[in-house]
Formats: C-alpha cells, sequence, structure tokens
C-alpha cells in the first residue's frame, strides 16, 4: 500500500483530518516557488485557530502498522529561546487521543526530538530520543529552508533519517501504539504565538 500528497494544483489528494482536542485549522495548500518536488504548491498545517496551542494532520488509514514515512518539512531557524516546532506523525491514534512525532526546535537551543504524547500524558511530550547540533548530518542549517525526514515504524521500532543519514541512536524501541495513520505537526513552545509548517512530497510506504 502506499499514500503520496505533493498538493498539486493546489489540492489536496489525500482525505486529511485534524487531530480531536488540537487546533481545528485543515491542512491546506500553499504556493510557493521553493516547492521540493517543483509543481509549485507545498501543503501548510497551522495553530492560528488556537493562536499557539498544538495542531496535527493526518491521513492515511487507522490500521497502518509498519511503514515508512518520507517527506519535506520547511523548519524555521531562530535565535530565540520561544519557537516554533515543526514536524512528522506516525501511528496517530485520534481514538485513543495519542500519537509519536519527530519535531524539530531550531532556535537558541536547537534540537530535534522523537516524542510520544497523549492524552493519557496530558499532551505532555514523554521524549524518546534527543539530538543536537553535534548528532545531524552537517549541523544545524544557518538558516530557514526545507528538510527531507524520513520516519520507519516496524513492530516496536521507530527509526529515523535526518536529510537522507542515519542519526545516532536512531533506532527507538517504544511499544505503546501498535499502529495508526501519519500526519504533520506544528506547535509553538514558550507561549502562544501561530506558527506553521509547510511540507512537501509526502509518500508513505507499508511494509512488503
Amino acid at each position: 500500500m502506499r499514500f503520496e500528497e505533493h498538493f498539486a494544483g493546489g489540492r489536496t489528494h489525500l482525505a486529511w483530518h485534524v487531530f480531536p482536542g488540537f487546533s481545528p485549522d485543515p491542512i491546506t495548500p500553499l504556493a510557493r516557488p521553493d516547492a521540493p518536488d517543483g509543481d509549485g504548491w507545498v501543503g501548510r498545517v497551522t495553530n492560528q485557530s488556537l493562536g499557539g496551542f498544538a495542531s496535527l494532520a493526518y491521513a492515511g488509514d487507522a490500521g497502518l502498522a509498519d511503514y515508512t514515512l518520507e517527506a519535506w518539512i520547511f523548519v524555521d531557524v531562530t535565535a530565540e529561546e520561544r519557537s516554533p516546532l515543526q514536524g512528522l506523525a506516525v501511528r496517530v491514534d485520534p481514538a485513543g487521543q495519542r500519537f509519536y512525532r519527530l519535531a524539530a526546535q531550531f532556535g537558541a537551543t536547537p534540537r530535534l526530538t522523537l516524542a510520544y504524547v497523549g492524552r493519557d500524558v496530558h499532551n505532555f511530550p514523554i521524549y524518546l530520543e534527543e539530538w543536537g547540533a553535534g548528532d545531524l548530518p552537517g549541523g544545524i542549517p544557518a538558516q530557514s529552508g526545507w528538510q527531507h525526514v524520513l520516519l520507519r515504524v516496524a513492530n516496536e521500532v521507530l527509526q529515523v533519517r535526518w536529510n537522507g543519514r542515519d542519526l545516532p541512536r536512531g533506532l527507538i524501541r517504544d511499544a505503546r501504539i501498535p499502529a495508526g495513520y501519519f500526519g504533520v505537526y506544528t506547535n509553538f513552545v514558550g507561549g502562544e504565538q501561530v506558527t506553521q509548517t509547510l511540507v512537501d512530497a509526502v509518500v508513505v510506504r507499508t511494509a512488503g
């Protein structure tokens, strides 16, 4: 099974939904001349309706268990402590209100984190792994821009790749969520502020 979303022609081609209890803004196509796939369109997830809380748009199928999610995300680089959190989510379980998310926060203390988020922990992230400037291939980007992310889930193992390179400690074990949708995540850390995650060339391949 395979899912793809390129936002070509200014339309979404998958059925996208909003995560319960989070910002109700849907994912929307946005014209961008720098779209990584070259078609001039990307997707945008924002928390504008709630003005600072998390937002998560998801698609696919609730029964997806073992699969690979690849996409380009636009990551903001800033010198501020309060900064956007931008990334992807796997095994999104809206019924159980939980998911895994990989997110970049490239502020004054830049880091990439993989976390479990769920209603059972009051939506506070339970960090499974964290990578700093010395862990990322090429280090932290000097300016805001597009980054390629790969997240693979197989049985109880999550694997992370950043711009085509495996990360140190990039195989993480967690058994809390057996299956779920894939998604695009945004949040703002350190206060209420509107933020967004831009995404393009979303490709999901199931095992086998």
